[in-house]
């Protein structure tokens, strides 16, 4: 990375772990725009999924959707969140970095651990939604599955679902049809 990359990676790593909420949170976007070679951001990425503040955990994962394969040891923090924030904005944004790394290389030996976990998600009635929803079936959409007939099947009842949000069932559609053609 080019010195004055690494200048500023440090400072706004500085930021993320001292700053107030919202500097916190621009730092954390920050981050995910400066370069996805800034590998060495994602333990204190990892780490600021935990933040308190909401705008933070957003940010940060978001960040690490924009990273993508460099993100992949934030899987497990991802899942986490997923599973565990009380916030269901957090909760989209953890499914969204989860879609950045599978897009890329794939969720490995986690994608066992995600699938019934995005399954769910499809049913999503929480705030956002409809956002879950749609992430869910993107993701889906974007695995490589050794056996993918439940998923194929879950994501066809969505995308032919009348009572589904139109967006969400042309997502679900989308991950349908990619997953036929894997």
């Amino acid at each position: 990375m080019a010195p004055k990359k690494q200048g500023k990676l440090e400072t706004l790593l500085e930021t993320l772990r001292h700053g107030s909420a919202p500097e916190r949170a621009h730092a954390a976007e920050e981050i995910g725009l400066l370069d996805p070679i800034a590998k060495g951001a994602v333990p204190a990425l990892i780490e600021a999924l935990g933040d308190d503040d909401v705008d933070v955990r957003c940010n940060v994962a978001e960040a690490l959707t924009l990273m993508g394969a460099a993100a992949f040891p934030a899987i497990p923090a991802l899942i986490r969140v997923f599973t565990d924030d009380e916030d269901p904005g957090v909760r989209v944004f953890s499914v969204w970095g989860l879609d950045g790394i599978a897009r890329d290389i794939g969720l490995g030996p986690y994608t066992a651990q995600v699938v019934p976990l995005l399954i769910s998600a499809l049913h999503d009635k929480s705030k956002y939604s409809k956002d879950m929803r749609g992430a869910a079936a993107g993701t889906l959409g974007d695995l490589v599955l050794q056996d993918p007939d439940e998923v194929i099947v879950a994501l066809k009842k969505v995308a032919e679902d009348e009572d589904e949000d139109e967006e969400v069932r042309a997502v679900a559609f989308e991950a349908f049809e990619k997953l036929l053609t894997k």
